[in-house]
């Protein structure tokens, strides 16, 4: 933490500048913006495994492996919430999104736009790793 009347530097616990005694201020409005942003993560891993699950449960009922994989990176999302899980879920949508689109099913547009939010999003917080 830095003295605003002098500059110095001081410690974070540092309640008087150790130079010239002015009342050091905590930067609270940090703490609050990272937070917030906690919060809005925790909101959207919470909203996007919902979101993963109730999408894998209806590509089950056309295709079962690729429904109980969906639902399964779904539940992981809920369980972990981590932000180093939107690459590898997004990595691992993709390429099942790349095997759908060959084996002839409609899916794989629809896990390809997965895919992007996941990457999207990953690169939007990525400064919560």
């Amino acid at each position: 933490m830095f003295c605003t009347e002098c500059g110095a530097a001081n410690i974070d616990e540092a309640k008087y500048c150790q130079e010239c005694g002015n009342i050091l201020t905590t930067n609270n409005t940090e703490k609050e913006q990272i937070q917030t942003k906690n919060e809005k993560f925790d909101i959207l891993m919470r909203n996007s495994g919902f979101l993963t699950i109730g999408l894998g449960a209806f590509i089950g009922l056309f295709n079962i492996n690729a429904g109980l994989l969906t639902i399964f990176l779904g539940a992981l999302m809920l369980l972990l919430k981590k932000v180093v899980l939107l690459p590898v879920i997004g990595t691992l949508i993709l390429l099942a999104g790349i095997y759908n689109i060959f084996s002839g099913n409609n899916f794989g547009l629809i896990q390809f736009f997965m895919a992007i939010t996941f990457f999207y999003s990953s690169y939007q917080y990525r400064d919560l790793i």
